[in-house]
């Protein structure tokens, strides 16, 4: 199971300049992943986003998500999701 532990450790690994990352609320997962199903939702690169999460990890801002499938966080800026696509703003 992924959880906040994990993330913490992932931090050891990020350079200084990374951001904070969180464990998103289930919530939020929910709300990405019927993104997904319905095909509405890109990240930064603007591919769109095929794969159910298991998990999503937040920047401390609460502006991006990076997902993360079978315990495997994708932490490449460009598998980022802004996550104002849920507000019907932000990446196509």
């Amino acid at each position: 199971v992924f959880n906040q532990e994990i993330v913490d450790r992932l931090r050891l690994g990020f350079p200084q300049s990374g951001p904070r990352l969180s464990l998103a609320e289930a919530g939020i997962v929910d709300r990405l992943n019927r993104a997904v199903a319905a095909a509405t939702l890109s990240d930064l690169s603007g591919a769109a986003v095929v794969e159910k999460m298991d998990a999503v990890l937040l920047t401390e801002d609460g502006r991006r998500a990076y997902p993360v499938s079978g315990e495997i966080p994708r932490l490449i800026s460009a598998a980022a999701i802004d996550l104002e696509q849920l507000n019907g703003r932000g990446s196509p």
